[in-house]
């Protein structure tokens, strides 16, 4: 077994480290290292939504919809 490979079973990285840099994919296409990031108040709290450059206009366009339409700021919808 090579020293990159982590036994099966073992926890996966803790937030802030670099796994969870690499984990990071864009919503709309899946690309690697996007560059955008949303979160609170636009999402829920602890959840961030990433975005690459081609596509941040799009996911920050349905944030902002969404939250101008709904209406009450502390109600949150099921897409975030």
């Amino acid at each position: 077994m090579s020293s990159n490979c982590r036994p099966t079973g073992e926890a996966e990285p803790p937030l802030g480290s670099i796994g969870e840099y690499e984990a990071r994919r864009c919503a709309i296409c899946g690309a690697k290292y996007p560059s955008f990031g949303f979160g609170p108040p636009m999402t829920r709290p602890g959840l961030t939504i990433w975005a690459c450059f081609a596509h941040w206009k799009d996911v920050e366009r349905q944030l902002t919809g969404w939250r101008q339409a709904g209406g009450n700021p502390d109600v949150w919808g099921t897409l975030l």
